[in-house]
């Protein structure tokens, strides 16, 4: 009979390692993929190195899974997913193969999850991976867990064929309103989670226990409240995102008018003394570059600070949930406890009866004994939990602000070059301005400074109302020549000559007195007209000096 070879020493543990080598996030037809190499010397693999394994990221989230159903002696951190945001902000998808060389390397550096048996499965699997379901001896809080999960993955297919990147996030297509009698409920919106987090196979306990190791319960509370807070940070960057979006249509709103306006500047002569369609078709170049950089630096906000936010939120979940396995841990513990002493009671009741029944004495001890067996067993689960516990809640603690140091500084970095490309548009657009309006104000006092000019029409009205006219050079000379009035001479015809209009005014007097003609103009105006040749000068009508306003001068 040969003896089963001896465990490993802590030692030889530490010294076995698993790394995971260029990690690539692929697309293809079929779906999002990773592909990435191994290297080992656990003697469990069968090889020391694996090239260009390729998994399917629901592969890849049902080892998750398997993962998170070994227990609460370690906490497994949370799987990225990919988000409708990523392969807008970066077409390689660089965001999500950070994350995932991070959550390779936090699986490597656990000693229980690189010794799984489902890391091995992962690597070693000839074509698709499939992890191994429970069997009907696990518990059945397990067995849900693992259900609920497994249902979970199948939902999320939309994520795993790449189809939750072929639609806009925020653009919803529209839909033609119905008559109620006929309407129907609408489609549940498909939510794209930052992270694959499974359902808590144990939930809080109404047994009022506490933790024995105080250690544990303030972790608990922090990661409760560090939880929160990182959810809050996520949603808050989520209203900006939708803020800035708001902003972004409306600027796309105004480039559109811009191109017409511009046309219809063209038209007129002090716009274009002024350069002022010029500015605006300036304004229309860089207020559209302006918009296209604002889009991506919203992408890039909700990918690097908005989605990882929302990771880390549900990495701190994850640890929760495996403190509160922990937990439910301690209450078994402390009901076992509780039987133990019950049954103890009962056994010495019927051994110090008045009449006791050996056969159920014997019957009762066996009972304590089993109730005692049960307890040892949680005890040494629990002392084992503690201490594996304990190092990755240590790890998990240390990752987590690394990471989140990691973040915060990827996104400050991505921000700074995207506002300064904003800032380099907002200059040459404020230069552009500024040159028009040099132009403008130059053209404004050229013509404030420049002589005006008096229409012929204009003198006559304003010496009508009797106001003052400045003489121009073109007036001055046409004043300073002398005025025509007609030959002295008799005229030919039979016109009466001027001596003899005096008679006629003798000859009817009250012709004279009656309608006194108005005094001659001592400028020429078409604002007055002589019916005939040196006749009385009449004042016309209000149409007919329009009329003869715009005529010719």
């Amino acid at each position: 009979m040969t003896t089963p070879p001896a465990p490993p020493s802590r030692d030889e543990r530490a010294a076995w390692y698993l790394r995971f080598e260029h990690v690539v996030v692929t697309r293809s037809v079929h779906g999002v993929g990773v592909q990435f190499d191994c290297a080992t010397n656990i003697p469990s693999f069968h090889r020391t190195s694996y090239q260009g394994v390729q998994r399917t990221y629901a592969e890849l989230a049902r080892y998750f899974l398997a993962l998170t159903c070994y227990g609460p002696r370690v906490i497994v951190p949370a799987l990225p997913l990919p988000t409708p945001w990523m392969a807008r902000a970066s077409s390689e998808l660089e965001d999500l193969q950070v994350l995932l060389r991070r959550w390779f390397a936090y699986i490597a550096q656990d000693s229980v999850l690189r010794m799984h048996r489902e890391t091995l499965r992962l690597v070693e699997a000839d074509y698709s991976y499939e992890p191994l379901r429970p069997d009907d001896t696990a518990p059945a809080p397990l067995i849900k867990q693992f259900g609920h999960m497994d249902a979970h993955i199948r939902s999320l297919q939309h994520v795993w064929d790449g189809s939750v990147w072929e639609t806009e996030p925020e653009a919803a297509p529209p839909t033609r309103r119905r008559p109620r009698l006929f309407r129907t409920n609408a489609a549940p919106r498909r939510e794209t989670p930052a992270a694959l987090v499974p359902a808590p196979s144990a939930a809080p306990s109404a047994v009022p226990v506490s933790d024995p190791d105080p250690h544990f319960s303030l972790a608990r509370s922090d990661i409760t409240r560090l939880e929160k807070q990182l959810a809050d940070v996520s949603l808050a960057s989520a209203g900006v995102s939708q803020a800035r979006q708001d902003v972004n249509k409306a600027f796309d709103d105004l480039v559109r008018k811009l191109p017409g306006l511009a046309t219809l500047e063209e038209a007129r002569p002090a716009s274009l003394q002024g350069r002022l369609p010029r500015t605006l078709r300036s304004a229309h170049t860089h207020l559209q570059h302006m918009v296209h950089t604002s889009t991506a630096l919203m992408y890039a906000d909700q990918v690097t600070l908005g989605d990882a936010m929302a990771y880390y939120a549900h990495t701190m979940r994850m640890a929760r949930q495996t403190l509160q396995e922990r937990m439910s841990v301690v209450v078994e513990r402390a009901l076992a406890r509780r039987v133990v002493a019950n049954k103890q009671q009962d056994a010495q009741q019927l051994q110090y009866g008045r009449h006791p029944h050996p056969d159920r004495v014997e019957a009762a001890k066996e009972e304590v004994q089993e109730a005692q067996q049960q307890l040892s067993a949680l005890d040494d689960y629990l002392a084992k939990v503690h201490d594996s516990l304990q190092d990755s809640l240590q790890r998990h603690s240390i990752h987590t602000h690394q990471d989140l140091l990691a973040s915060i500084q990827r996104h400050a970095c991505t921000s700074r070059a995207i506002e300064q490309r904003l800032a380099d548009e907002l200059a040459s657009l404020a230069e552009a301005c500024r040159a028009s309006a040099a132009d403008a104000l130059q053209a404004a006092y050229e013509a404030a400074h420049a002589p005006r000019r008096i229409t012929p029409a204009q003198a006559a009205a304003a010496r009508m109302t009797g106001r003052s006219v400045p003489e121009q050079p073109d007036a001055a000379d046409q004043l300073s020549k002398p005025r025509e009035r007609g030959p002295e001479a008799a005229p030919l015809g039979d016109e009466p000559s001027p001596e003899a209009e005096p008679a006629g005014d003798e000859l009817n007097p009250e012709s004279a007195s009656d309608e006194p003609s108005p005094e001659a103009p001592s400028f020429p105006s078409l604002a007055f007209q002589r019916d005939r040749e040196r006749g009385p000068w009449t004042r016309l009508s209000a149409s007919a000096a329009a009329q003869a306003l715009g005529g010719p001068w």
